[in-house]
């Protein structure tokens, strides 16, 4: 055998130890807490919470009590992620009840995402009751995802009663997504019932279950789905099993779905399993 091949055989296996090294030591983190919570009182405050979330490699194993995050005042911002995953990795997370609060402000935002994969990677969350509540002011936004995928990820969610809420606002948004997939990938959610409200004027409300853009997979089971709008001059969209681009979608709500507005000058449009 030459030199150079002896020196080549050397260098391959040399690689193939420090490729081995690498996936033994890829991140990794455990914890288990009896309850996470983080409360503020007062005028432009900002919570952030993450709670076994995973960038690009590596992978979380979560185990949790109640996990709360609460706001009083005005123009304050709560975001939260728990067992989302970008990239690679993969999160286990397994969770109480989860609560989004806040409360006599305007101007106040709300974000919160459980499960959800950008990239290749996948989550498994089990949690129970799901909420996000906002009282008071104008111009208040909510927003909720719950398990979506984007890209060739996997998502798997099994939680509770599902709760969004606004109350006693003008000029807000409210928008829940359960399930969706954009892309090649799967999405795999049971959840119990969801439940959508919103009273106010002007504001806009939107809901979105197991709709698929792409080649990808939803499986969505729910309890019954409500969602409810009172006030005037506001806007209602609700979309279920909705597929473009060649994808498959299988939603199943045994309870039914009810959409319900009352007011004055208000729109209300529903699109449920249409394929394009």
């Amino acid at each position: 055998m030459s030199r150079k091949s002896l020196e080549l055989i050397v260098a391959v296996i040399a690689a193939a130890f420090a490729v081995g090294a690498q996936a033994q030591t890829a991140d990794s983190s455990k914890v288990k807490v009896d309850k996470v919570e983080q409360r503020q009182v007062g005028q432009d405050n900002k919570q952030y919470m993450d709670l076994g979330n995973v960038e690009r490699k590596g992978s979380s194993d979560v185990k949790a009590g109640t996990v709360k995050q609460l706001q009083s005042g005005t123009g304050n911002t709560q975001r939260m992620g728990v067992g989302n995953v970008a990239g690679t990795g993969s999160s286990k997370v397994k969770t109480g009840d989860i609560t989004q609060q806040q409360l006599q402000g305007r101007g106040n935002t709300q974000t919160m995402g459980v499960g959800n994969v950008a990239g290749t990677g996948k989550s498994d969350v089990t949690t129970r009751a799901i909420r996000q509540t906002q009282t008071g002011g104008t111009r208040a936004q909510q927003d909720m995802q719950i398990g979506n995928v984007k890209y060739s990820g996997q998502s798997k969610v099994t939680a509770g009663t599902v709760t969004q809420s606004q109350k006693d606002g003008t000029d807000s948004t409210q928008e829940m997504k359960l399930g969706n997939v954009q892309g090649a990938g799967k999405s795999d959610v049971r959840t119990g019932d969801v439940l959508q409200t919103q009273q106010g004027a002007q504001s806009h409300q939107k809901m979105g279950v197991g709709n698929v853009v792409g080649a990808g997979k939803s499986n969505v089971v729910t309890g019954p789905i409500t969602q409810t709008q009172a006030g005037t001059k506001n806007v209602q969209g609700l979309q279920v099993g909705n597929v473009t681009g060649g994808g498959t979608s299988n939603v199943q709500i045994p309870g039914g779905i009810t959409q319900t507005q009352s007011g004055e000058k208000n729109t209300q449009q529903t699109n449920i399993g249409n394929v394009k």
